[in-house]
């Protein structure tokens, strides 16, 4: 009975308080960017909050102050990635000068850049693939990331027609991420990872060809 209780409780992910003052921004700032390094350099399962304390050289205390545990840690991480990847989309719609092709690869290369500029990326985004407990931030970021490609469909852009625009988006999404789920497994393989990304974008372009002009 007590099992099943864990499995369907959701994990505490929320900051537990909000920084008032530059130094309490400082200390999170600290936090962040010594797990980042963490993630950078060795593998997740060695990665506690007692560990991320001793690289930060804050006590372990502080860190609890501000995030309930190592998984709320990554949440903040990962909500950094989010606003990257959307400033992303939002620049390739603004800039393109094709189709809804070249906004595509614009949008994809984007993705790509922030997982080379930033290690901690890759490792946070492949917990949310594959961990109960980060589950529920990816279902948020497929959803936000499906809401930006599906609002110019919903009103014909790209001369969007004959399914659902919502449908589509998050069905994009899904294919992005199981394909980006492999190349992450094979990050240093990268012959093998610039074959799943080319794979990837003729199954993409394959689906939408079929509701885009």
């Amino acid at each position: 009975m007590r099992l099943m209780r864990d499995q369907i409780m959701p994990i505490d992910l929320d900051r537990r308080a909000q920084p008032q003052q530059k130094r309490a921004e400082n200390r999170i700032e600290s936090i962040l960017d010594a797990t980042k390094e963490m993630l950078a350099r060795m593998p997740v399962d060695d990665i506690t909050t007692s560990a991320v304390a001793k690289e930060a050289g804050i006590p372990v205390g502080t860190v609890y102050r501000y995030f309930p545990n190592i998984y709320a840690v990554y949440s903040a991480i990962f909500e950094r990635f989010n606003r990257d990847v959307i400033e992303v989309m939002q620049a390739s719609e603004a800039e393109r000068a094709g189709g809804w092709q070249d906004e595509l690869a614009m949008d994809l290369g984007g993705f790509n850049d922030l997982f080379e500029q930033e290690p901690a990326y890759r490792a946070v985004y492949l917990l949310t693939l594959t961990t109960r407990e980060l589950a529920s931030i990816r279902e948020a970021w497929t959803q936000q990331v499906a809401e930006q490609l599906a609002k110019g469909w919903r009103l014909g852009d790209d001369g969007f027609s004959g399914t659902n625009a919502d449908v589509a988006a998050r069905i994009v999404v899904e294919i992005y991420s199981s394909a980006q789920m492999l190349i992450l497994r094979h990050w240093d393989d990268k012959p093998k990872c610039e074959a799943l990304a080319r794979e990837r974008m003729i199954a993409i372009e394959s689906y939408l060809q079929n509701y885009l002009r």
